[in-house]
C-alpha cells in the first residue's frame, strides 16, 4: 500500500511541477512577446484556450475565429502555444516556404509512448530517421515504376469491390473498407486478403479503431501533462492506462505480424512484389539490415495501412453520399464514360485524361469533405517572425484545411456538392485545387497521395460505369433523402446512410472478370 501511495504522490507532484513550469514559461513568453503575438481569443490562467476548443467541431471553431481575428490565430492549449492557419496563403508561406522550421511534429504521448505506435513516419520528429523513412516512401510510392507496378493490384481489388457490390449492395461501407484494406495490405506486404474477415486486416482495423476511439478527457490531457502517465489505474481518470496497455499489445502485433509473414514468404521464395519486400531485398544486398533498421521498416510499411485506409475509405463513402444526393451528377459522368469508353470494357488508367468530368467529381469530393479537416499538426522548431508578428518556437501549427476548402471567398455556395466549379479553373488558379491541400503541406505532405488519387479515380469511374446510385425508399415507397452530415472526430466520415445501388445493365457484370485479370 505504501508503494502505491508513493506512486500516487509522485504522480500528483509531477503533475503539479509540470503545471507550475508551464505557467511560468507561459508568463515569460507573454511578458516578452505578448504585444507581438498573432491575434487570438482571450486566454485564462492555466487553461489558456482549452475551454474553448472541444474534442469535436474544432474546425468550425477555428473558422469562426478567423472571421474575428484573421487568417492566423494564436492560442494556447493549457500552456502550449498553438497557431491556427485558416488561409492557403498563410499555410503556403509557413509550412511550404519555411519548411525547414515547420516540419517537426508535436510529441504525441498517448499515441507514441503509451500505445507504442513508434516508429511511425507520420508521427516521428523531424530528423535523420524521418528523412530515411521519407526516402523509402518516396521510392516505393512516388516512383513511376512503382506506381505502374501497383496498377494491376488496384484493378484486381477494384474488380473485387464491384463484385461485392453486385452481391450485397446494402453493405457498401463494409465493402469499401475491405477494398481499401486489401489493397493496402497487398501493396505494403504482398499479402492477399482472400475473405472479408482476413486476420491481418481485422487486426489492423481493430487497432486503428481502438486508438481513434481513445480520445477520453484523461487520454487527451496526457499529451499536455505527460506526468499523468504515472498515476495509478485505480485513481479517477486512470482507467485510460489499462486501455492503453491493451492497445499497446495489439499495436505490437500489428507491427510485427505482417512483417514477419512477408519475411517468411521471402525465405521460402514465395513472396510477392511489394513495398516491404523491395526494401528488404535492397537492404539485405547492401548489408544494411540491422535490428534497428528492421524496426523502422516495420513502421514504414504499416503506415501505408494506418495512413491510407481510413482516409481513402472516407472519400469513397462520401462519393456514395454525393451521388445519392445528386443523381444528375452521376448521370452526367455516366454519359461521359459511355461516350469515351463505350460498353465493351471498363475504364482504365489510360482513359483518365479523356474523362475530365470524373476528375471534377474527385476534386469536389476532396473539397466537400476532406478526410482530415485539420491535417496532422506541425511543430515550429525555433522562434519565427511572420508579417508583423512573433511566433514562439515549440508552437503547434494547425492548418484548417476544412475552412480553406469551404471559404466562400474562394468557392461560391461552398456547402453544395458542385463538380462543375472545377471545369473552367484557370491554370493560374491551381492553388484552388483541393488536391494541393488535402494531402498536407511542405515536407510533411502525404507521400502516398498519387497512389491514393489513382485508386480513388479508378474506383469511382468503375462504379459509375457499373451502377446507378439512387435514394433508398422506406416501407411506404417514399424516397429517403440522407443528410450531408459528417462525423468529424479524427477522420471525417459521412454519418451512416442508406442508398439503392443497382446494376445499370446485366451486361455490365460480365466486364468485371476481364477487367480485373480474372480475379473477382
Amino acid at each position: 500500500m505504501s508503494v502505491l501511495l508513493d506512486l500516487c504522490v509522485t504522480g500528483v507532484l509531477g503533475t503539479a511541477i509540470s503545471v507550475v513550469y508551464w505557467l511560468l514559461k507561459h508568463w515569460w513568453i507573454d511578458a516578452q512577446y505578448g504585444w507581438y503575438l498573432p491575434p487570438g481569443p482571450r486566454r485564462i490562467p492555466l487553461l489558456g484556450n482549452a475551454h474553448q476548443v472541444g474534442l469535436d467541431g474544432q474546425h468550425k471553431t477555428f473558422a469562426e475565429w478567423s472571421k474575428r481575428y484573421g487568417d492566423v490565430v494564436f492560442m494556447r492549449v493549457f500552456s502550449k502555444p498553438a497557431l491556427v492557419l485558416n488561409s492557403v496563403e498563410a499555410a503556403r508561406d509557413l509550412l511550404d516556404k519555411r519548411s525547414a522550421k515547420y516540419s517537426d511534429r508535436p510529441h504525441f504521448t498517448l499515441l507514441v509512448d503509451m500505445f507504442g505506435s513508434d516508429p511511425n513516419p507520420a508521427l516521428m520528429p523531424y530528423g535523420p530517421w524521418w528523412r530515411q523513412h521519407r526516402v523509402w516512401l518516396h521510392a516505393g510510392l512516388m516512383d513511376k515504376e512503382s506506381l505502374s507496378m501497383y496498377q494491376p493490384i488496384i484493378r484486381s481489388e477494384t474488380g473485387k469491390l464491384v463484385s461485392a457490390l453486385i452481391e450485397s449492395p446494402d453493405d457498401f461501407v463494409a465493402h469499401i473498407k475491405r477494398f481499401v484494406g486489401g489493397l493496402m495490405m497487398e501493396i505494403a506486404y504482398g499479402h492477399t486478403a482472400v475473405s472479408a474477415d482476413d486476420e491481418l486486416i481485422t487486426l489492423a482495423d481493430t487497432v486503428v479503431r481502438e486508438a481513434m476511439d481513445s480520445g477520453s478527457i484523461a487520454g487527451t490531457l496526457v499529451d499536455y501533462f505527460p506526468s499523468l502517465r504515472c498515476i495509478p489505474t485505480w485513481l479517477p481518470g486512470g482507467r485510460f492506462k489499462r486501455r492503453a496497455a491493451r492497445i499497446r499489445g495489439m499495436m505490437r502485433e500489428m507491427y510485427d505480424r505482417p512483417y514477419e509473414q512477408a519475411k517468411a514468404a521471402m525465405a521460402r521464395g514465395m513472396a510477392k512484389p511489394s513495398f516491404l519486400t523491395s526494401l528488404l531485398e535492397n537492404m539485405a544486398a547492401d548489408g544494411d539490415l540491422t535490428p534497428e533498421h528492421e524496426e523502422h521498416l516495420k513502421g514504414a510499411a504499416i503506415v501505408l495501412y494506418t495512413g491510407g485506409t481510413d482516409t481513402t475509405s472516407a472519400v469513397l463513402a462520401t462519393f456514395f453520399l454525393a451521388m445519392t444526393l445528386r443523381p444528375e451528377v452521376a448521370k452526367k459522368a455516366q454519359n461521359e464514360i459511355d461516350r469515351v469508353v463505350g460498353s465493351a470494357r471498363l475504364p482504365d488508367f489510360e482513359d483518365r485524361t479523356s474523362l475530365p468530368y470524373i476528375e471534377c467529381i474527385l476534386s469536389e469530393l476532396y473539397r466537400w469533405n476532406p478526410p482530415l479537416y485539420l491535417g496532422v499538426p506541425h511543430r515550429l522548431t525555433a522562434d519565427d517572425d511572420y508579417r508583423r508578428w512573433h511566433i514562439p518556437g515549440g508552437s503547434m501549427v494547425i492548418p484548417n484545411i476544412w475552412w480553406m476548402l469551404r471559404n466562400p471567398g474562394w468557392y461560391s455556395d461552398p456547402d453544395a456538392f458542385h463538380p462543375e466549379r472545377f471545369q473552367e479553373v484557370d491554370s493560374s488558379l491551381a492553388e484552388k485545387s483541393p488536391r494541393n491541400l488535402v494531402f498536407g503541406f511542405g515536407r510533411r505532405i502525404c507521400p502516398g497521395r498519387q497512389l491514393a488519387d489513382q485508386t480513388l479515380w479508378l474506383a469511382i469511374a468503375t462504379i459509375l460505369t457499373m451502377f446507378d446510385i439512387r435514394r433508398a425508399r422506406d416501407a411506404q415507397g417514399n424516397e429517403i433523402t440522407p443528410e450531408a452530415v459528417f462525423v468529424s472526430g479524427g477522420i471525417s466520415h459521412p454519418k451512416p446512410f442508406r442508398c439503392d445501388i443497382r446494376l445499370r445493365s446485366q451486361d455490365a457484370a460480365g466486364l468485371v472478370r476481364k477487367f480485373s485479370g480474372g480475379v473477382t
